[in-house]
């Protein structure tokens, strides 16, 4: 790779005591990834630019060995995999030279079945370490409970732990079919085991779960000496317990380089890497990316217009998943209005995928609407009393400010709530409206939400037990009924428009 084209470095720790310290290994690590092409805004990263800063930094003579570690959540949810089932994730990471991988939640998104496929097309392991199936008592979709490396002899141990919040939201899986083991518990017997009976130098948890769990697990096993995480979208690198724990972003942006001292295997350094467009596209990942990306597109329909957009449009995860949005009122009210029973709609942000800003002044195509909503969600409507409505708001900013995909969205109400509270405390139930009436916590209400949470997924038990008034199968798709919305007005009117507003439909005090 060309000197000027060398990757954005930020240098995030160096012990200066090891300068002359010839490092031992590298470790480049990396998580959630999920749109394998090029994106619109910096850092443009792209599956085939993070296989040529992958290639320059393994490349690195200084280095005595290096290695590479995959934290989780690759087959979906994207637009590509929507059509090809994660095919095209298999394809990019066979060329990354991939050591090991821990299983995360949306890898199970097209079922335990594909993911075992999917896993074994893989030129890799991958890791469950936690969880397995209830009757065969072996880890979900072939994986392995934990794997060793030996590299210039150095026997480096791995476990992937998960946590039991985003095991309860999975759709393609029933409590039922699953035994879980607590992350710490586990941890502690497998580190214990990979150090005293396998006899491993190092010893690294690699999870995918938030980072609360991860600075517990940092704390409660003395075993383990790193911890390299996905799930959160952020970066983070926190030193906690003598133990470091690094998540590398999301969506082939960035990468994390760790080296390791020949002297007592600490870790000497840590470089964050950025995968902006400075960095150039790998010639033949990318001809291969583009043939998915034809097999997306060839149908015309995905360049179809279906409105202008008048302003941004944010659809971008740290919005949606904290505060209110406006493209979010705007497909909850679209919801909401085809549905002439429901006086309500609650979604969980989590439905909201594209993690962008699609501009004032530019279209919205049928291509930039599937990338927004790309799963097959289906739709209930559930009669609800208002106290359960209240329970439900109350699950959803229980977590905030973390980006949890339970956060509401909504149309036909709103709420405000306290962060400072404590969780399950933060709404008064008196901030709550629907149409305009305050909500009455005796009083039923129909509410449309997607079956995913009505089933109790992202902590929505609240409304398990809720009656259903219009099951999923009388409706058409979520994605299809906002389809449907665009081309009816896009037909009738060519410069059809939308400029959805912030309405302080949530308010946060």
């Amino acid at each position: 790779m060309p000197e000027k084209t060398l990757i954005d470095t930020e240098i995030i720790f160096q012990d200066t005591s090891h300068n002359n310290n010839h490092p031992i290994l590298k470790i480049l690590h990396f998580n959630d990834v999920y749109n394998v092409e090029s994106g619109s805004i910096e850092p443009k990263a792209g599956a085939p630019r993070f296989l040529t800063a992958l290639e320059h930094l393994k490349n690195d003579q200084t280095v005595d060995a290096t290695i590479v570690l995959f934290s989780g959540d690759a087959f979906s949810p994207s637009e590509i995999s929507a059509i090809t089932k994660g095919a095209q994730m298999v394809t990019c990471l066979n060329k990354f030279g991939i050591h090991a991988a821990c299983i995360g939640n949306h890898d199970f998104d097209f079922g335990v079945e594909r993911l075992t496929v999917l896993i074994k097309e893989t030129n890799f392991p991958w890791l469950i370490s936690n969880v397995v199936d209830t009757i065969t008592k072996k880890p979900l979709a072939n994986a392995k409970t934990k794997h060793i490396i030996e590299i210039n002899n150095l026997r480096i141990g791995l476990v992937g732990l998960v946590e039991h919040e985003w095991i309860e939201t999975l759709s393609a899986l029933k409590n039922d079919d699953i035994i879980y083991e607590c992350f710490v518990t586990a941890g502690n017997r497998l580190a214990n085991e990979l150090r005293k009976i396998d006899k491993c130098d190092i010893v690294i948890a690699m999870t995918h779960m938030r980072l609360p769990n991860d600075i517990k697990l940092a704390h409660e096993v003395d075993q383990i000496d790193m911890i390299l995480g996905g799930h959160d979208h952020n970066y983070v690198c926190k030193l906690i317990n003598n133990k470091w724990i690094i998540k590398s972003g999301n969506d082939f942006k960035n990468l994390t380089s760790l080296e390791f001292s020949k002297l007592d295997l600490s870790v000497k350094k840590i470089n964050k890497y950025v995968v902006d467009s400075k960095v150039p596209e790998h010639q033949e990942l990318k001809t291969i990316v583009d043939d998915y990306i034809k097999l997306m597109t060839n149908n015309e329909i995905y360049s179809d217009v279906l409105a202008k957009i008048e302003v941004d449009l944010d659809s971008r995860f740290m919005i949606v998943r904290t505060q209110e949005s406006n493209i979010a009122n705007l497909i909850c009210d679209i919801l909401l209005n085809s549905i002439s029973s429901a006086d309500c709609c609650i979604a969980n942000s989590g439905t909201f995928r594209a993690d962008c800003i699609n501009p004032a002044g530019s279209n919205l195509t049928y291509g930039d609407l599937k990338k927004l909503i790309p799963g097959n969600n289906e739709l209930v409507v559930i009669r609800c009393t208002g106290q359960v409505i209240h329970d439900a708001l109350e699950n959803g900013v229980s977590t905030y400010p973390k980006l949890e995909g339970r956060f509401p969205q909504v149309a036909g109400l709103r709420f405000a709530f306290d962060p400072s509270r404590e969780p399950y405390d933060r709404i008064d139930p008196k901030s709550i409206f629907i149409r305009n009436i305050q909500l009455d916590l005796e009083k039923e209400y129909n509410v449309v939400v997607k079956k995913f949470i009505k089933d109790g997924k992202d902590g929505y038990h609240c409304l398990t037990k809720c009656p259903v008034v219009i099951d999923f199968y009388q409706f058409p798709l979520f994605f299809t009924i906002i389809e449907n919305f665009f081309r009816k007005h896009i037909e009738k009117n060519e410069n059809f428009s939308i400029a959805p507003q912030i309405e302080n439909r949530i308010v946060v005090l």
